[in-house]
């Protein structure tokens, strides 16, 4: 469900681009890979016995992005189209290219952080502007790519925020458990640094 409330921010600083980009009434293709069959996205947990609410497709976040900000686009005389794409690890670095020769100047990248990092690698020649909306490697903030935003925090920066929390409600005393989970060592790492 993350994710999907970073597509509303990442289509808010798109749309404006867009709009200097395109004639008056033009269609704007927005480009979205994602990973077909995406392990984050994997509903095979519980706690508890508590139910896991289903995962959502980013897809279905991005079309709500553009739902809502129909106000806006339609003032600008603009008409957004998300085009998706789903890829596989082996396809991914096709993907992005496809989307531009379909007309897409901005990709919203819903990827694991190594594809995110491939991909916008092998897209720097390319007239497009990446966007990532799920990726919390704090190495992808490092990698300082032009044609790459983040629309979604990094590990560093969500720990940072809870850092702050902890502080402001002056609860100094803090024990870190780690899962064996890859990403609760990235959080905790994150957290310690």
């Amino acid at each position: 469900m993350r994710p999907l409330l970073a597509l509303i921010p990442a289509l808010t600083v798109v749309l404006p681009f867009a709009a200097t980009a395109q004639a008056q009434g033009e269609e704007v293709v927005i480009g979205l890979v994602t990973l077909k069959d995406d392990p984050r996205y994997l509903q095979d947990w519980g706690y508890a016995r508590l139910v896991v609410p289903p995962p959502v497709r980013s897809v279905d976040g991005a079309q709500m992005a553009v739902d809502d900000l129909a106000f806006v686009t339609e003032a600008m005389g603009l008409a957004p189209r998300i085009d998706e794409r789903q890829a596989t690890p082996e396809t991914a670095l096709d993907a992005v290219p496809a989307l531009v020769a379909a007309g897409a100047n901005f990709v919203l990248l819903d990827l694991p952080g190594d594809l995110v990092e491939t991909v916008s690698a092998a897209a720097t020649d390319l007239d497009v502007t990446l966007i990532n909306v799920s990726a919390p490697d704090n190495g992808l903030r490092t990698a300082c790519r032009a044609n790459l935003l983040h629309a979604y925090p990094s590990d560093r920066q969500m720990m940072d925020t809870f850092s702050q929390y902890l502080r402001a409600m002056d609860w100094t005393g803090l024990l870190i458990l780690q899962g064996e989970n890859p990403r609760d060592a990235a959080l905790a790492d994150a957290f310690t640094e």
